[in-house]
Protein backbone atom coordinates (compact mmCIF):
# COMPACT_ATOMS: atom_id res chain seq x y z
CA UNK A 1 0.00 0.00 0.00
CA UNK A 2 3.00 2.31 0.30
CA UNK A 3 3.05 2.88 -3.47
CA UNK A 4 -0.62 3.93 -3.56
CA UNK A 5 -1.54 7.64 -3.50
CA UNK A 6 -3.37 8.80 -0.37
CA UNK A 7 -7.11 9.30 -0.48
CA UNK A 8 -8.41 12.85 -0.62
CA UNK A 9 -9.05 14.56 2.71
CA UNK A 10 -7.57 11.59 4.58
CA UNK A 11 -10.73 9.55 3.93
CA UNK A 12 -10.78 5.84 4.57
CA UNK A 13 -11.23 3.36 1.75
CA UNK A 14 -14.70 2.55 3.13
CA UNK A 15 -15.79 6.16 2.69
CA UNK A 16 -14.27 6.30 -0.79
CA UNK A 17 -16.08 3.12 -1.88
CA UNK A 18 -19.35 4.33 -0.38
CA UNK A 19 -19.07 7.68 -2.17
CA UNK A 20 -18.22 5.93 -5.44
CA UNK A 21 -21.34 3.73 -5.24
CA UNK A 22 -23.47 6.72 -4.25
CA UNK A 23 -22.33 8.74 -7.27
CA UNK A 24 -22.73 5.77 -9.63
CA UNK A 25 -26.23 5.21 -8.29
CA UNK A 26 -27.15 8.85 -8.95
CA UNK A 27 -25.74 8.67 -12.48
CA UNK A 28 -27.65 5.47 -13.26
CA UNK A 29 -30.90 6.84 -11.84
CA UNK A 30 -30.58 10.15 -13.71
CA UNK A 31 -29.75 8.42 -16.99
CA UNK A 32 -32.66 5.99 -16.73
CA UNK A 33 -35.11 8.74 -15.74
CA UNK A 34 -34.01 10.78 -18.74
CA UNK A 35 -34.43 7.94 -21.21
CA UNK A 36 -37.45 6.16 -19.67
CA UNK A 37 -39.29 8.57 -17.34
CA UNK A 38 -42.00 6.04 -16.36
CA UNK A 39 -39.58 3.21 -15.58
CA UNK A 40 -39.73 1.83 -12.03
CA UNK A 41 -36.54 0.08 -10.93
CA UNK A 42 -34.30 -0.85 -8.02
CA UNK A 43 -30.54 -1.10 -7.85
CA UNK A 44 -29.51 -4.42 -6.32
CA UNK A 45 -25.98 -5.24 -5.23
CA UNK A 46 -24.97 -8.86 -4.79
CA UNK A 47 -21.99 -10.37 -3.03
CA UNK A 48 -20.47 -13.88 -3.05
CA UNK A 49 -21.52 -16.21 -0.24
CA UNK A 50 -17.93 -16.99 0.71
CA UNK A 51 -17.24 -13.46 1.96
CA UNK A 52 -16.79 -12.99 5.66
CA UNK A 53 -19.95 -12.11 7.60
CA UNK A 54 -18.54 -8.72 8.57
CA UNK A 55 -17.83 -7.82 4.94
CA UNK A 56 -21.32 -8.90 3.88
CA UNK A 57 -22.76 -6.65 6.57
CA UNK A 58 -20.68 -3.74 5.23
CA UNK A 59 -22.01 -4.35 1.71
CA UNK A 60 -25.59 -4.34 2.99
CA UNK A 61 -24.96 -1.08 4.86
CA UNK A 62 -23.57 0.55 1.71
CA UNK A 63 -26.61 -0.66 -0.25
CA UNK A 64 -28.94 0.73 2.42
CA UNK A 65 -27.22 4.12 2.23
CA UNK A 66 -27.71 4.18 -1.54
CA UNK A 67 -31.46 3.65 -1.18
CA UNK A 68 -31.94 6.74 0.99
Amino acid sequence: MEDKPPLLDGSSYKVAISQYFEEMSKLIRDTLKTRWPDLKFSIIMTNPTDLAKKLRKLCVNVHTMLCL
